[in-house]
């Protein structure tokens, strides 16, 4: 056996007497077990696949989730994001009816106050400059619950008041469901 030192790594040649399947199994043995890089490289590519594919995974996902167009597939997509929240799925039900587009695909707004948007209706009079400047779009459906998600954070239900007399009844009655 012979040995060579090529940048900084050491690998063993077999004489050529022995199948090459057998050098390359060898040579990698043998390199493996005298140097931790190649397991530090093998980590780093594992971890950078895997988050590449985490990645790849949330992309597709969130872009399927905030793909829906109709009443229905937006409920679904609305009741999913605020599972932990679901007042906030009530009042959107209250606010929009679950809609974020008018049919022609344009964004859907209040009919007692057409600055207020999408599914949670937000209003743009308000919250527009504050949303963008977040780096947040209150006219995609992904903008609009991630606005309305943090709203509710700051400021509870008060920017919803108006549609409390649908969504607080619904409250109410699962508060004294729970007793």
């Amino acid at each position: 056996m012979q040995l060579y030192k090529t940048n900084e790594l050491l690998t063993y040649r077999l004489p050529v007497k022995k199948p090459l399947i057998l050098q390359l199994l060898i040579s990698s043995a043998v390199f493996l077990a005298t140097t931790n890089t190649a397991q530090n490289l093998i980590g780093q590519v594992n971890a950078e696949t895997v988050a590449q594919s985490d990645v790849a995974t949330s992309t597709a996902t969130s872009t399927k989730m905030f793909d829906a167009r109709t009443s229905g597939d937006i409920q679904d997509t609305v009741t999913a994001y605020f599972k932990d929240t679901p007042i906030l799925a009530k009042i959107a039900k209250c606010e929009s009816t679950f809609n974020q587009y008018n049919a022609d695909g344009s964004v859907f707004r209040g009919r007692a106050n057409n600055a207020d948007v999408g599914v949670m209706q937000i209003n743009e009079k308000y919250h527009a400059l504050r949303a963008k400047k977040l780096g947040i779009d209150i006219h995609t459906l992904e903008g609009n619950l991630a606005y309305g998600k943090r709203l509710y954070k700051e400021e509870g239900v008060a920017p919803w008041s108006a549609s409390k007399p649908c969504w607080g009844a619904s409250a109410s009655k699962a508060v004294v469901a729970v007793r």
